[in-house]
């Protein structure tokens, strides 16, 4: 335990984590500041939301260099306190937070690498051919909204709702269940919806929002923040 609270990564990762909390709040309380003062449309609160969470993110990473590039001379302690960042006790302390949050982080790493894995099992499972009209409607809509990727739209067994996947290979899927049920007029509307995620590259900005949300998994601000994306995101949409 002794070497493990001498190590400067483990210290410099305590630090930072601990102070992402009060951070991200801190930036929370802004963006709920912006919102209240502010006449803000669907798609600003969402590039509000997405660069706060970025903010913080870059705020971590600063905190983070600073105390392993800077040691002690990277914090803001006085050597006459016990519990400055400097002394032994907070070696300790924040050498057992980096191993409590490297270790509790494994759970939702795998959750993460499990959802990904389900998408590429999306891909090639469980699908069926739409219409005629519903691939015609997905290329001249595509072509409309500037969308140069080629869309592909199948029906899915596996799915409850529709989703889009992939970046540079979009594919909509729809439930099969759900679209039995559905007008022509209703499912293209919802095909519609789905082609704006893609005009907008959201598979890709959610991946990072996934991968940002994973890392911080402890902090209930961030959480906030992910919720405040998605729902912004399906108003834009």
């Amino acid at each position: 335990m002794a070497f493990l609270s001498q190590n400067l990564f483990l210290q410099a990762l305590g630090w930072a984590t601990l102070n992402s909390i009060w951070q991200m709040g801190l930036i929370w309380a802004l963006y709920l500041g912006i919102q209240h003062f502010t006449q803000l449309s669907a798609s600003r609160k969402y590039n509000l939301s997405i660069l706060s969470l970025g903010l913080g993110m870059i705020w971590f990473t600063a905190t983070f260099a600073i105390y392993y590039y800077n040691g002690t001379t990277g914090t803001l302690s006085t050597t006459n306190s016990v519990l400055a960042p400097t002394s032994a006790t907070w070696s300790i302390i924040l050498s057992s937070a980096s191993i409590t949050y490297l270790l509790l982080l494994i759970f939702p790493a795998y959750r993460l690498v499990q959802n990904y894995r389900f998408i590429g099992k999306l891909k090639t499972t469980g699908l069926q051919k739409t219409g005629l009209h519903y691939r015609l409607f997905v290329r001249k809509v595509a072509l409309r909204l500037g969308i140069k990727k080629e869309v592909h739209v199948f029906l899915s067994s596996l799915i409850q709702s529709p989703v889009t996947i992939g970046y540079i290979k979009p594919i909509i899927l729809l439930p099969v269940a759900a679209f039995n049920n559905l007008t022509v007029e209703q499912t293209e509307a919802i095909l519609l919806h789905e082609l704006a995620h893609i005009r907008r590259s959201d598979f890709l900005i959610n991946l990072i929002i996934n991968l940002i949300h994973t890392l911080f998994y402890f902090n209930p601000f961030v959480r906030l923040f992910v919720a405040a994306i998605d729902t912004e995101r399906e108003k834009c949409c």
